[in-house]
């Protein structure tokens, strides 16, 4: 999920639930078909389709009516997407193709109307013995974009071009010492400025938690040099944990779930707020879970000792105006269970095959100061159950206003369901309230793949059986 800037107005105020809903037409999909909401330009709303081998641009008007489709044409050399930004006058997409062995990476600008405007070789990356898979990344105000790929589980490989600039910043190779990608928990992080943070997780072991930390490396864009600090985490195991750069602040910051008795379980929330240029002068602050939330969040499986909470994890980390977080933390289960294609009756296990059970429950927020002290924890109820592929329909989406926080989930994941909404405040106080009714509106919505376009508005997929549908909600402002 996106994380973003959270702007609260520290009151409860009262809020009219007079959101408007307007749903798009259909659009026919592929089953090997993606897409990837552009969002709205000049008055449009804008979607672009992946179809492996063709690509095209889909216009609605202010009715979600669609006025126009147009074909893109990219180079056709088995063109794969990385991604597609947008910003208010263009969207440009970054995609990588093959040629004589070799790989290239090239952007392609596109104004509102869909014309190419500018197209630029980011990169000739050569031919490798080893296939490299490329992956991009955009900063928060989509000024910049990270083109990465790691090689031999050992190095990462990155640069970062400024699509403003139409040039590349810096390109760099990182080898941290005694670094295993895929063993070593690791995050990346690209700032609006163009520097880089990986973050690694070391010695995350309950045999090792006197010698667990963060081994931290900030690349600056301005003077093109690699730091390196460590945070230790004071005995402390690491159950999960978000980084995020703060552009306002300019401060990479850290909600986290810690266990100390028991890493199968988190006994509470931590804190970290780093000024890369002086990391020595970081702030740390870990929060025991009382009991009463530990109950309320875990309800009927909550143990008669609070021995902390399992099963979840920190899905969002949202920036106050201050310089203090919002975590958002989700509990998710997964159960598997055998199921047989025996005709006979009986359970083969030669025949037998896992069924998945996806079980996306409460939410925690922590709100904690910039100084570490803890400002509310609220727990809010849901209950999604889903099965393999429904699982897309599960979550939530967070939208900010500057005085609201937004968390919107579909209550259950079925053909007709009610679409629910938390109005969370700075204060901490919520209301909960009814969006909307799927009933009879053949939708089902993919609130994981929503964008937020505006202020109050925000757009969000409906995917179901090979038709796509746009459905935009405006909220009170």
């Amino acid at each position: 999920m996106k994380k973003s800037i959270l702007l609260f107005c520290l009151f409860c105020a009262s809020v009219s639930y007079a959101q408007v809903v307007t749903i798009s037409e259909e659009l026919s999909l592929r089953k090997e078909e993606a897409y990837h909401i552009i969002g709205r330009m000049k008055g449009q709303t804008l979607i672009f389709q992946d179809r492996e081998t063709e690509f095209g641009v889909q216009a609605f008007d202010q009715n979600l009516k669609k006025t126009w489709d147009k074909e893109i044409t990219l180079d056709k050399r088995r063109p794969k997407i990385l991604d597609v930004i947008s910003d208010e006058k263009a969207f440009h997409v970054v995609y990588e193709y093959h040629m004589k062995l070799e790989t290239f990476v090239k952007i392609h600008t596109y104004d509102a109307a869909a014309n190419l405007v500018d197209s630029t070789l980011i990169k000739n990356f050569g031919s490798s013995l080893i296939a490299q898979e490329y992956e991009a990344m955009p900063s928060e105000n989509r000024s910049k974009v990270l083109i990465y790929s790691t090689e031999n589980n050992r190095t990462v490989n990155a640069l970062v071009f400024d699509i403003e600039r139409k040039e590349v910043l810096w390109e760099e190779s990182f080898s941290p010492d005694k670094l295993l990608l895929g063993r070593d928990e690791t995050q990346l992080i690209l700032s609006d400025e163009g520097d880089f943070h990986m973050i690694v997780a070391k010695d995350n072991f309950k045999y090792k938690i006197e010698e667990h930390h963060y081994e931290c490396y900030y690349f600056s864009a301005a003077d093109t040099t690699l730091h390196s600090y460590k945070l230790d985490m004071r005995s402390h195991l690491s159950y999960d944990v978000y980084f995020e750069y703060d552009n306002v602040n300019q401060r990479l910051q850290a909600g986290g779930l810690y266990g100390v008795k028991n890493q199968a379980r988190s006994e509470g929330a931590f804190f970290l707020s780093i000024d890369p240029k002086n990391p020595d002068g970081h702030t740390m602050a870990f929060h025991p879970f009382e009991d009463e939330i530990v109950k309320n969040f875990l309800g009927k499986e909550a143990p008669g000792k609070n021995r902390g909470i399992d099963d979840s994890v920190v899905q969002d980390v949202l920036f106050r105006q201050d310089g203090g977080i919002i975590s958002i933390i989700e509990r998710k289960k997964v159960n598997e269970r055998p199921y047989s294609r025996s005709t006979t009756g009986y359970y083969n296990p030669t025949e037998a095959n896992l069924l998945r059970d996806y079980y996306y429950e409460d939410i925690m927020a922590i709100s904690i100061h910039p100084d570490g002290r803890l400002h509310w924890v609220k727990v809010l109820q849901k209950k999604q159950f889903s099965q393999e592929g429904d699982v897309i329909y599960a979550s939530y989406f967070p939208l900010k206003t500057p005085s609201t926080l937004r968390l919107i989930f579909n209550d259950d994941i079925k053909y007709e369901n009610t679409v629910s909404e938390y109005v969370l405040r700075g204060t901490g106080c919520f209301d909960r309230n009814s969006v909307m009714s799927t009933d009879n509106q053949k939708l089902r919505l993919r609130f994981q793949e929503a964008i937020q376009v505006g202020a109050n508005v925000m757009l969000v997929p409906s995917d179901f059986r090979g038709r796509l549908r746009l459905v935009r909600i405006v909220f009170p402002s």
